[in-house]
């Protein structure tokens, strides 16, 4: 984000101040939108540029007839933007008191408060906070009061989420220029609560913008086209090698996910046992079983433009045996998901025909099974979760969907952050309806990256839409199915 500013500020010549003042100008908005109560405002303010930006919020709330108490930490250089505008805010006949965390803290004791703005530290912060900054932001958030962050809340990592000691918990944090990754991960997301964003004129199309993290937004579902001449054929014929003896929910649900998200056709490949139930559950499949052994896959795999992998297959010989032959007798595009990966992990050389390059693969673990494939701890891989899921995506030539309370989607070119779902959809069978979707999506758009990202962010929106319909303790994962609809052609 610094890099962004000085490119904005030294290359296209808008001043520090003017950005200074449009962040403040949209941070006065984003409060008056919120109805806050402002009788008695008070801004903590740091002294580098986001105390800055604080002390502007106070001087237009001024402009309004409203008079904030600022309360500066330390003591701005002369020469930076903070301590001109603490000059011009004792112009505007502003009270400014000088001090540090604290006496702050008696401060916030002996004044009262209506809304307090946090603009003690911004995104520069990548150290924990000394103690008496952590006594400081445990009293503000043991306060009856709301807060409003500037950029981001004091104590937060903006690159991890991580929290290093104590962090502001804020009611509202307005940000600029683009949102940052610590904003949006876990606990981060929490702490940011409702999160508003303002371009404020930093550069954003420039060749030097680093803009390495993408999010989907429901105006880019209608890249998903389903043109009206067309045939069942068009939009793909689906392989699920699914379920096993005694599991039978997971290819059932992956078929429904598979059916409901416009696959052409789809032909279940799984154990005798299901047979009845998968007709039952959903008659517009086809189904070819095995007992005890997988002679058939192969004639299936030649039906098949696409193949999906691994839900409920069980981790014996014979799965192994299944995943050998779609890995080494196909070239077709494939999505790898539960036990399939568990397999991989056991077959190393299988690794070999991933990477091969005429190879299009997905896969698609959650963190424990991410940790079992590559030996890394979960406690690692959640602490750099988007470079973990980056790296691996480009060092195995696949897409990566790393999945997570926010799931991680890279291949060797871009990263993606889903940003849809909640904690309902920690569920049984919601990865196989995942798993479903995306192979379902794979298949009709030939295209790994919008198969994976597409897929999660649709299965988060339908599941948000399941969780309004149900609960979030009460939704279950065929749920998510009923509500894809709402969100495809």
């Amino acid at each position: 984000m610094k890099q962004l500013d000085s490119l904005t500020i030294e290359h296209y010549g808008i001043p520090s101040a003017v950005l200074m003042e449009r962040a403040a100008l949209a941070t006065v908005h984003e409060i008056r939108e919120a109805n806050y109560l402002l009788s008695d405002v008070i801004v903590l303010a740091g002294c580098g540029n986001n105390g800055g930006d604080g002390v502007c919020v106070a001087r237009i709330l001024k402009e309004q007839g409203i008079s904030p108490k600022i309360y500066v930490l330390g003591k701005p250089d002369d020469a930076s933007e903070c301590a001109h505008q603490l000059k011009t805010a004792e112009a505007y006949g502003l009270e400014i008191t000088y001090g540090d965390a604290a006496s702050c803290e008696a401060f916030l004791q002996q004044n009262s408060c209506s809304l307090l703005i946090d603009a003690i530290f911004g995104v520069g912060l990548s150290r924990p906070l000394s103690e008496d900054y952590n006594s400081l932001i445990r009293t503000i958030n043991n306060c009856r009061f709301p807060v409003v962050c500037i950029d981001i809340p004091t104590g937060l990592d903006a690159t991890s989420g991580k929290i290093n000691s104590e962090a502001v918990q804020a009611n509202l944090t307005v940000t600029y220029g683009y949102y940052k990754i610590g904003q949006l991960l876990y606990p981060g997301c929490i702490c940011c609560d409702t999160l508003k964003l303002h371009t404020i004129g930093i550069v954003q199309d420039s060749e030097d913008s680093p803009e390495d993290l993408y999010a989907l937004e429901k105006e880019d579902l209608k890249q998903i086209e389903r043109p009206q001449d067309s045939h069942k054929g068009t939009f793909g014929k689906m392989l699920l090698i699914a379920g096993s003896r005694d599991i039978g929910g997971a290819a059932v649900l992956a078929a429904k996910a598979a059916m409901r998200s416009g696959a052409g056709m789809v032909r279940v490949f799984t154990h005798e046992r299901n047979r009845e139930l998968l007709l039952e559950s959903i008659p517009e499949v086809m189904v070819t079983t095995y007992d005890n052994d997988c002679s058939e896959l192969k004639s299936a795999m030649e039906w098949a433009d696409v193949i999906g992998i691994g839900p409920g297959i069980s981790v014996s010989d014979l799965s192994a045996q299944m995943l050998r032959t779609v890995l080494c007798d196909s070239r077709l595009p494939v999505v790898l998901d539960a036990d399939a990966i568990a397999l991989l992990k056991r077959d190393p050389a299988l690794m070999q025909e991933i990477e091969k390059p005429d190879r299009q693969v997905i896969i698609t673990p959650h963190l424990k099974e991410f940790s079992d494939l590559t030996d890394l701890s979960v406690k690692n891989i959640k602490a750099d979760i988007v470079n973990v899921c980056r790296d691996y995506a480009a060092g195995h030539k696949l897409t990566c969907v790393l999945k997570d309370s926010r799931t991680v989607i890279a291949d060797e070119n871009k990263t993606y952050l889903n940003l849809s779902g909640n904690a309902g959809m920690a569920t049984a069978g919601s990865g196989d309806v995942l798993f479903g979707l995306i192979t379902s999506l794979l298949g009709q758009t030939k295209d790994t990256e919008k198969a994976a990202s597409f897929g999660c962010f649709i299965h988060g929106l339908a599941g948000d839409a399941a969780s309004d319909q149900k609960g979030q303790a009460g939704m279950v994962a065929s749920d998510m199915i009923d509500h894809f609809h709402e969100f495809m052609c």
